[in-house]
């Protein structure tokens, strides 16, 4: 199963559409000290940008210093550029 146990997101198990790049990144948010709460979104949830829709795969908020919370949303495809699926713009 591609979930894990947490601690800081809305829920008690987040569900990863990956064993590797998406559970690492779960992993680190869970063992962050900064994190407070994030959150895996949900396939429907998307930004209109002026580029078009996007849909991010991550909410997250974090403590950065005397900032209590800032909101930030990313995408997890890895670190390969060239092989990812990333548009170039």
């Amino acid at each position: 199963m591609n979930a894990l146990k947490s601690h800081k997101s809305l829920y008690d198990l987040v569900v990863v559409d990956s064993k590797g790049i998406e559970m690492d990144f779960a992993n680190q948010l869970e063992s962050r000290n900064e994190v407070t709460v994030y959150t895996k979104l949900p396939n429907g949830f998307y930004i209109n940008t002026p580029m078009g829709k996007y849909n991010p795969d991550w909410a997250v908020a974090f403590r950065e210093g005397s900032v209590k919370h800032v909101y930030f949303v990313a995408e997890s495809k890895g670190s390969d550029l060239q092989g990812s699926q990333l548009r170039g713009k």
